[in-house]
């Protein structure tokens, strides 16, 4: 589940399509628990023919307090199934992750475990398939001030 609370399904297979799935909810205050009315279902087809990635689910920015987990989505539709790349938008470009246990990556979507000052910028996605590619570039700001110990 993306921190927006959308259900990111990656992989789809069609035994995907035989679950139903409801929204469950509890608040953080007061430990009130809610769960959706309606159930939802995945619909899962076979591709007819070849089509470049296209990016369904971005965000431009994504605000998080310091110390917390940030998702930065980048979600693509295409076939064949389309590869995902995020780099940080410096000159160097250097791939993530960076081999850290910080960050990961899970499909399209990059994962920052408990952000730091420094790891506010711009992350570009660069989606590709044979058949094309596109990309989007999201904002991270990391808010929060560094606590001194004395």
């Amino acid at each position: 589940m993306l921190e927006s609370g959308d259900l990111y399904i990656r992989d789809t297979t069609e035994h995907d399509g035989s679950y139903s799935f409801r929204c469950h909810t509890e608040n953080i205050v007061t430990k009130e628990k809610k769960v959706s009315m309606n159930y939802s279902r995945v619909i899962v087809t076979e591709p007819h023919h070849n089509q470049p990635p296209r990016i369904t689910r971005r965000l431009n920015r994504v605000l998080v307090q310091m110390g917390h987990r940030a998702t930065l989505p980048c979600i693509a539709q295409g076939y064949p199934v389309p590869a995902y790349r995020w780099h940080r938008a410096q000159a160097d470009q250097r791939p993530l992750p960076d081999h850290t246990i910080s960050v990961s990556q899970e499909g399209g979507v990059l994962i920052f475990h408990k952000v730091v000052p420094s790891d506010t910028g711009r992350y570009v996605c660069h989606v590709t398939n044979v058949m094309g590619e596109d990309k989007v570039d999201t904002e991270l700001i990391v808010e929060g001030k560094k606590q001194l110990l004395i």
